[in-house]
């Protein structure tokens, strides 16, 4: 029996549906980058992904820490400690060379291409 909210509605069930399916497309990609011969480009198919990863789940317990009417305006304020270390994460990257910047681009597209394609199959799924 199908319920009547959709996965959409349900953050903490959306987080999770999210999570696995990144953590296992990450991996599968990773693994055929590793198998490929590029260990650079694996690395950063997992660095990105987790990235990206850090990045939702931060804004997430920020928004469940800072429950109220307040909390579009402390949000800002927060990325002061957020992008000095997403820079310094970057930069690395980039030292990494081409293999590894082109495996984080795809890392961190991973996550979002599994939050739009549960948002499509929700969408289909509610009909």
């Amino acid at each position: 029996m199908r319920s009547a909210h959709s996965l959409m509605d349900e953050p903490s069930r959306l987080w999770r549906a999210v999570a696995l399916g990144s953590l296992i497309l990450s991996l599968g990609v990773a693994g055929i980058a590793w198998g490929l011969g590029f260990p650079h480009g694996a690395l950063g198919v997992l660095i990105g992904a987790a990235m990206l990863g850090w990045i939702m789940g931060y804004y997430g317990f920020l928004v469940w820490l800072l429950r109220g009417k307040g909390v579009q305006r402390l949000l800002p304020l927060f990325n002061l400690a957020k992008y000095p270390l997403m820079m310094a994460v970057v930069y690395g990257v980039v030292q990494g060379g081409t293999p590894m910047v082109i495996g984080f681009v795809v890392g961190v597209v991973i996550p979002l291409a599994v939050m739009t394609a549960l948002a499509i199959w929700s969408a289909f799924t509610m009909r």
